[in-house]
């Protein structure tokens, strides 16, 4: 896991939550088989104890779902649950930062409380047609550019301030 704040979505595990559930939403499933599949991809997390990430799964998919207006009453009880028991914090203890992690929860806490707001409509992504993409590229299939790189010493078997990339 890595971690680069206090925040709901300030480590890698909440935002991959976070991103998972949206995107089962935006494949076209009902909200339930989201969730279902959430749970389903991160089970693993949820039971594991090596790294305690299974509580951060059920903040984050709460305050996904609470945002978009469909928050599910079992993953509400469980993330209340979580904040209520102090899981989450345990892996803060003695961290400069456990005081600020204290008050995000406590803010999701009062958040999920309140009535979410109306339920958001989740488009599908816009699909994009490879080849008309290559149609409109400047330059023709297996050209080779030589860029610029602003590199202070170059690594073993490169040309010192040059990179080659091909197309």
């Amino acid at each position: 896991m890595g971690t680069w704040g206090p925040g709901i979505f300030s480590n890698d595990t909440a935002c991959d939550v976070r991103v998972a559930y949206r995107m089962a939403l935006e494949d076209g499933l009902d909200d339930q088989a989201a969730q279902h599949q959430v749970l389903d991809e991160f089970a693993e997390v949820l039971h594991d104890d090596t790294w305690n990430d299974g509580p951060l799964v059920w903040l984050a998919l709460a305050k996904t779902q609470w945002q978009l207006g469909r928050l599910d009453d079992h993953v509400k009880a469980e993330a209340l649950a979580v904040i209520d028991q102090g899981r989450d914090l345990a892996s803060w203890e003695g961290s400069d930062l456990y005081g600020y992690r204290r008050a995000v929860l406590g803010r999701l806490r009062q958040q999920l409380t309140t009535p979410p707001p109306p339920r958001k409509r989740i488009r599908p992504p816009r699909r994009v047609d490879p080849e008309a993409v290559r149609r409109r590229l400047p330059y023709q299939e297996g050209s080779v550019f030589q860029l610029p790189c602003a590199m202070v010493a170059a690594p073993a078997g490169w040309s010192a301030g040059w990179i080659l990339a091909a197309a």
